[in-house]
């Protein structure tokens, strides 16, 4: 510029200011480069492999308690949970597994229990024919070595025969009536019935049993009108009353009383027998109700008690929609009691 400030010239000074690896050794700016260069592939293995190791934790798992619970049922054994947390494909796996696992164990133990059932028949059964058969060829026996020349003695064995086995035909029956009631597709025939004219006719069945004992049979009648009709299968309501009228007077003594009382009460027929007898013992009151119980030996033995009839009474009232009670009355006699119900 001059005095006057006056623009006389210009100099103009570029400069480049650029890094130089005076300061930086060229290794570290090359590894640094190779480091931002490879870094997104480093990421990528990296979480590929967290979430690998997530995932198979995930498999592995609810697998390896499918294994387990495989191995427990190929040994039989199916107390066992399947416990997995997650509400994912693989628990809905493990959940249907589980299902199959709990319908497998209900139908073993049905199986088990049909198969048991089948044993306690059998050992049933041998053991109610034994008695009646041994007879019969004790008798057979005797008459093949001359008895059959006394008179007296041959219509006494051939008595004691026909006996024997018209029990041993009953019994068959009782387990021919049992399969029945037990199948799923056993239907009774309920009818109507005049009440007042079936119970009477019991009482007639039973008359000469009972005076046999000279047993008194009382009928005890509630809300019962004589021209009352209710509808149940006749002929196995009679079985049941048959059952319970002479197991009571089996075990009444002699100059005992028993007494039938029938209430209509809500629809539902109740019928209560009791006697004066020994009554039900605590394992009669416990067990008298299944199938082939006998409650004390010698008597059941003497009285011919196969351990089915009150079981058959329970089948029927069942299919009659009721409901069956055994226990001791007030003066230590057995009572039976039970209701039907019909609309």
């Amino acid at each position: 510029m001059t005095e006057n400030y006056q623009l006389k010239g210009a100099v103009i000074l570029s400069y480049r200011l650029a890094v130089t690896s005076d300061s930086i050794p060229q290794s570290l700016i090359s590894l640094i480069t190779f480091i931002l260069l490879i870094s997104p592939f480093i990421y990528i293995v990296f979480f590929s492999y967290l979430f690998g190791k997530i995932l198979s934790k995930n498999i592995n798992d609810p697998l390896s308690k499918l294994k387990h619970a495989t191995e427990n049922i190929k040994e039989n054994n199916l107390d066992f949970n399947i416990e997995y947390p997650y509400n994912n494909e693989l628990g809905e796996v493990i959940s249907s597994f589980e299902e199959m696992k709990n319908e497998l164990k209900n139908t073993l133990n049905k199986q088990w229990n049909m198969e048991e059932e089948r044993k306690e028949i059998i050992s049933g059964l041998s053991h109610d024919l034994r008695s009646p058969l041994t007879i019969i060829k004790g008798k057979v026996e005797m008459l093949l070595e001359g008895s059959y020349k006394n008179e007296d003695r041959l219509i006494s064995y051939l008595d004691s025969i026909n006996k024997s086995t018209d029990r041993s035909i009953e019994l068959v029956n009782d387990l021919n009536l049992i399969n029945k009631l037990d199948s799923s597709d056993f239907n009774i025939n309920p009818t109507s019935n005049n009440v007042i004219n079936f119970l009477n006719q019991q009482i007639t069945n039973f008359k000469d049993m009972a005076e046999s004992k000279q047993i008194k049979i009382k009928l005890i009648t509630e809300n019962i009108q004589k021209d009352l009709e209710y509808t149940f299968d006749k002929n196995s309501i009679i079985r049941v009353m048959d059952n319970i009228i002479s197991n009571a007077i089996r075990h009444t003594d002699l100059h005992g009383e028993i007494n039938i009382k029938v209430t209509l009460y809500k629809s539902k027929l109740y019928f209560k027998i009791s006697d004066n007898g020994n009554g039900f013992s605590n394992d009669d009151l416990k067990f008298a109700l299944n199938k082939f119980y006998r409650g004390d030996k010698s008597r059941s033995a003497k009285s011919g008690n196969s351990g089915l009839g009150l079981y058959i009474c329970k089948a029927i009232v069942e299919k009659h929609n009721g409901e069956i009670n055994i226990s001791n009355n007030s003066l230590g006699g057995a009572q039976v009691s039970f209701y039907l119900k019909f609309n």
